[in-house]
């Protein structure tokens, strides 16, 4: 999803232009298992394989610059942007982690595995872990407002955690999807939560503190007025 909101790799430009950038993503992300555009809108990142090992989850620092993805392998990397090397790593060689979120100020990490816990993970240290119980955690999000945790799980339900996290159960569950929770994000303002899952369902969400209100826009949003096609269709216009 584009930083500013619902749009879903959405290319604002003219026609002409627009034919051969939607040509050059669909080639570059044809068997990526995820793409996150960065939050300044410039970058497209997509991850295949790592270590010979599937990424499950990749995910952009708030100011992005730093990248911290978890897969297979057990392994939660953090990369530097500007420098592409790997700044550090947590490695739980039990656990093939599927979902990892990163703190607003890019200092705490948080993902959720084949474990059943939700880890977070400060300094390539394990700070607190929090079972699922009778679920598996799917994937992982959090606020902007850095106050709440979302998990999708494998029964296909949505958990609003509280932040600092609690050795006791703190969470409000609701039933969302009839199959696993794959995905999840929260637009730029806090306002809302998408989930998608396997099932073949995006469902939109409105998020209510009552204690913090969400970001506010500078202005007023001014819709495209472009138009999306089929691939056919498109297809066909290059063809002609």
């Amino acid at each position: 999803m584009w930083p500013c909101g619902h749009v879903a790799i959405v290319i604002p430009l003219s026609f002409s232009l627009l034919i051969p950038l939607l040509i050059y993503l669909s080639q570059k992300t044809q068997g990526s298992r995820d793409n996150r555009v960065d939050y300044g809108g410039g970058m497209l990142e997509s991850y295949f394989m790592c270590l010979h090992l599937q990424v499950h989850s990749i995910v952009w620092s708030g100011d992005d610059s730093r990248l911290v993805s978890c897969g297979m392998e057990g392994a939660v990397y953090e990369w530097n942007t500007l420098t592409s090397k790997r700044e550090s790593e947590s490695v739980l060689k039990s656990c093939s982690y599927t979902g990892v979120t990163v703190s607003p100020d890019a200092k705490t990490i948080f993902a959720v595995g084949t474990d059943g816990t939700l880890t977070e993970i400060q300094d390539c240290q394990i700070l607190h872990e929090v079972p699922a119980e009778d679920v598996a955690y799917t994937t992982v999000t959090m606020s902007r407002s850095g106050r709440t945790l979302f998990t999708g799980t494998s029964i296909g339900t949505i958990r609003a955690i509280k932040y600092p996290l609690s050795i006791q159960k703190d969470w409000i569950e609701y039933q969302a999807h009839s199959s696993p929770v794959t995905k999840m994000v929260i637009t730029f303002d806090d306002q809302y939560l998408l989930t998608v899952s396997e099932d073949c369902c995006l469902l939109i969400w409105k998020i209510i503190d009552k204690e913090v209100h969400g970001l506010k826009r500078d202005k007023e949003i001014t819709y495209a007025e472009e138009i999306l096609i089929t691939k056919s269709d498109l297809e066909e216009k290059v063809q002609t």
